[in-house]
């Protein structure tokens, strides 16, 4: 047990930060504390933190690629369910009605996809059966729209909806 030196409470000892890793010291803070001084600090001096905000992201452009790089490496899945996310919004196709379910439900789509490129050696893609920029029909971003294909069908379906004559009056 150690006692914060700024709001005086008997902490254990997972509550502060190593001050020297190396020799054991911890910090005479909280780690509570700690960020409420940051979060003051930072509110009080906005302009000057964006400033160097700003600063640090222009000197530091390589380093920052280099980690979303290594990321989009580390986590496919996720960079293919943002991407299609992100298409599927911006033609307002993505319902934000879908529940957590529904949700984790496209995520396996797309790890489903990846699964069978890695198995297959063949590039699979993640369809959605009624296009979302159909020319006589749209569709949404949905688990139930959804279809794995190997990228050669998916592409040669090119934005079309095979099954709409069945639906013509």
């Amino acid at each position: 047990m150690r006692t914060c030196s700024k709001c005086n409470q008997d902490k254990d000892e997972t509550a502060f930060n190593f001050r020297n890793k190396r020799k054991g010291w911890l910090n005479s803070e909280c780690k509570l504390c700690v960020t409420q001084r940051t979060r003051a600090w930072r509110e009080a001096n906005s302009s000057r933190f964006s400033a160097y905000k700003k600063e640090w992201r222009e000197d530091n452009k390589d380093t920052i690629a280099f980690a979303k790089a290594e990321w989009a490496r580390l986590n496919p899945d996720r960079v293919n369910h943002n991407n299609g996310k992100y298409r599927a919004s911006k033609i307002s196709a993505a319902p934000s009605w879908l529940s957590a379910d529904q949700i984790k439900q496209i995520k396996s789509v797309y790890s489903k996809a990846r699964r069978l490129t890695k198995e297959t050696g063949v590039r699979h893609e993640v369809d959605h059966i009624v296009p979302l920029r159909g020319e006589k029909v749209t569709g949404l971003h949905v688990p139930w729209n959804l279809q794995v294909l190997p990228m050669e069908d998916n592409r040669s379906k090119a934005n079309t909806y095979n099954d709409w004559n069945e639906y013509e009056t």
